[in-house]
């Protein structure tokens, strides 16, 4: 049929339609607009139900239709729809579901309203299976409610939030098609676009007129489906992450819709997600491995009741950091979070948010450079972070029945000690990730206090009897440890030996205290789930033809592979050759020079690679034959070994084979793994080598 005067192309999927086709159809031969203005353009994208006949036979009937028919073997709405507006001859397009119908002047009433920079809305009306009618739906009423005839979508989201009642320029659906890869939530990805790119306002002169859209609905229909995982979870997450890329080039005036579309998509995630607890840690992680650039997170728990304060937290590139960030993800539990700021001293990645973003609600950051041990940089860490926490229970109505402190980094315990001052009917669980008295080489560590109120304060929560083992050891990292045996209600340690070190060095007045009023806990590093070590892929080109070990982490004097350089040094030249370390360190030139200074004719067999980003870091464990964790060296520095290596509890997500190099007595040489040798043991060393390589055989 000639197509020459087509100024509106009616665009209507059908899928299994033969039992609605007709109605459709009888509502476009009904049109007050002129035949030869409007073309319907059928794409018949699922099985042969008799509907592509039934077209064909009601065009023979009404000859003065302008029928189009197309063929897709692809059974998806959006993609039938992107086939329409590709065909459409028409100026302006408008979509109409197969078992729907629209008024007689709908098409009439919506051209009159047409120009640049207008998207007339008709009426919608639900229509049960039963025939009722309901004309008073909340988008009519908000419509017809209405003191206006012109009204943005800026300040009406509603009228794109479903996918009909529009006319909308043909050009414009060309340049945002349909998404293609989402199956529910399409309308919204669509228009969410089309208003974050294009300036346009709504006429609702149509709908006042009394253009209606019939909307049929079947209980199958796909806005009805079962609250399944896929549906409320899955897909939501896909919509999210259409509109989350919307975000990236989105005017101004269109950021709040944008945003709304999200809020409303992840409303049905949470609640999904508060009424099924069985499956909140997998749906906290697919979250959180999604990236969002935004995502309401402050508004996903209705009531947080604890408080961390972790001086040192993600985004910040810190195992300490990140230890904290896996502590929140494990216990699962809603928390607002007082940090510092760290530019001055620790890198940034955001991806490290991802590990505990769906249970950080509000994160305060104190402002200014970080400093470890300075009591004046510490007190006035503790008037900020108080004030932050003052302003939260002010007007966010917190109130907090734990707080959760975690130290290396002093300050974190002092805060926590301070708000368990002013509030002792708190919970305070205080961590240690090791002792902060005692240094790596056995030596005790001091930084004087000047009393400030900060500390007047924390010192009056002490008890009488106790409060002179504050006061005769004025020392920073003295009371660290002290103020947490004194007022915390769990002190937690990460292993045996660092809380047989620590508290064998501790002031025994405070010990009676904590003996008596305080429980003492250990809570070895969090693992994470599987998921997290495939966010970010490595390509590593390692060649199955030889033993691949991989040892990430950095050298000191009392931690490094020598023993295991000697061991591939003295094996067999064959054997040898059939090796490969792979040392990844922050400074590979350094690690190279000390450990290949005479052993050169290593260096085919040992590379030294840069650090990894951390979701790299993850990623590349799972590639090697073997992973190398050690032990550092405390046998004449300390009765017995208080460390244990961080990044074994990463090792052993990975699935990957681990070889410990262990010290007598430490907690590492108590653990199982795939191999064990002595720290300093090159002949034990070249033993677990040679069982690598055969394993090659």
């Amino acid at each position: 049929m000639q197509t020459a005067h087509v100024e509106v192309s009616v665009v209507i999927p059908v899928y299994m339609g033969a039992t609605w086709l007709e109605t459709c159809l009888n509502s476009l031969n009904k049109q007050t607009l002129d035949h030869a203005r409007f073309e319907a353009i059928l794409i018949f994208n699922g099985p042969d139900d008799g509907s592509a006949a039934l077209a064909e036979a009601f065009g023979q009937r009404h000859p003065s239709l302008n029928i189009q028919q197309l063929m897709s073997s692809t059974a998806s709405a959006s993609h039938a729809r992107n086939l329409g507006t590709g065909a459409a001859a028409g100026k302006y397009l408008t979509w109409l579901d197969c078992d729907d119908w629209i008024s007689a002047e709908y098409l009439e009433l919506m051209l009159l309203s047409s120009r640049r920079g207008i998207v007339p809305l008709a009426q919608i009306v639900n229509v049960s299976e039963d025939g009722s009618h309901d004309e008073l739906s909340l988008i009519n009423r908000s419509i017809l409610g209405h003191d206006g005839h012109l009204i943005s979508p800026a300040d009406f989201h509603r009228g794109l939030s479903f996918m009909t009642c529009k006319l909308i320029p043909t050009w414009m659906a060309r340049k945002v098609p349909f998404n293609e890869s989402l199956r529910s939530g399409e309308d919204v990805a669509l228009y969410g676009e089309m208003f974050a790119r294009y300036s346009f306002q709504f006429s609702l002169l149509p709908a006042l007129a009394g253009a209606k859209y019939f909307r049929l609905m079947r209980d199958s229909s796909v806005s009805r489906q079962e609250p399944s995982f896929d549906f409320l979870v899955t897909q939501r997450v896909d919509v999210i992450s259409s509109l989350n890329q919307t975000l990236n080039e989105c005017r101004a005036e269109a950021l709040p819709l944008v945003k709304g579309f999200i809020n409303s998509q992840a409303s049905f995630i949470k609640r999904y997600y508060h009424a099924h607890p069985e499956d909140q840690s997998v749906i906290a992680d697919i979250l959180a491995q999604a990236g969002f650039r935004y995502f309401p997170w402050t508004n996903w728990f209705d009531v947080v009741s604890r408080l961390v304060i972790a001086y040192n937290f993600v985004p910040y590139s810190d195992t300490g950091a990140m230890v904290m960030a896996k502590r929140i993800r494990e216990e699962g539990q809603a928390v607002d979070v007082i940090t510092h700021n760290m530019d001055n001293v620790r890198s940034k990645d955001a991806t490290h948010n991802a590990i505990a973003r769906p249970y950080v609600q509000y994160v305060g950051s104190v402002p200014g450079p970080a400093n470890f041990a300075h009591s004046g940089s510490i007190a006035d860490f503790c008037k900020r972070g108080s004030h932050i926490v003052e302003s939260w229970t002010r007007s966010k109505n917190r109130h907090y029945t734990e707080v959760y402190s975690r130290a290396m980094w002093p300050a974190s315990h002092f805060l926590a000690a301070l708000y368990k001052a002013r509030h002792p009917h708190v919970r305070w669980v205080a961590e240690f990730s090791d002792p902060v008295q005692l240094n790596t080489d056995g030596e005790f560590r001091s930084s004087p206090i000047t009393m400030d109120t900060v500390f007047e304060e924390i010192l009056q929560a002490v008890p009488d009897e106790q409060r002179a083992v504050l006061l005769d050891n004025m020392n920073v990292f003295f009371w660290t440890e002290h103020i947490a045996y004194l007022l915390a209600d769990e002190v937690v340690f990460t292993n045996t030996n660092q809380r047989d070190v620590m508290l064998a060095y501790a002031d025994v007045r405070a010990l009676d205290k904590l003996g008596q009023e305080s429980a003492v806990a250990l809570a070895g590093q969090p693992t994470l789930a599987p998921s997290f070590y495939r966010i970010k892929d490595v390509e590593l080109a390692l060649s199955p033809a030889y033993v691949n070990i991989g040892y990430f982490g950095e050298f000191y004097a009392t931690r490094g592979l020598d023993e295991v350089v000697a061991a591939l040094s003295g094996l067999p030249a064959a054997d040898r050759e059939r090796v490969r370390l792979h040392v990844f360190t922050s400074n590979a030139d350094a690690a190279q020079s000390r450990l290949l200074a005479e052993e050169s004719e290593l260096a085919r067999n040992v590379a030294f690679r840069a650090a990894l980003p951390y979701f790299e870091f993850l990623n590349a464990l799972r590639k090697f034959d073997c992973l190398l964790v050690n032990d550092a060296v405390t046998g004449a520095t300390h009765s017995v070994n208080p460390y244990l290596p961080s990044k074994l509890s990463d090792y052993r997500g990975s699935g990957t084979r681990i070889w410990a190099l262990v010290e007598g007595g430490s907690v590492l040489s108590q653990l199982e793994h795939d191999y064990v040798s002595s720290v300093g043991d090159a002949e034990g060393a070249a033993a677990i080598l040679l069982r690598l390589v055969q394993g090659l055989e």
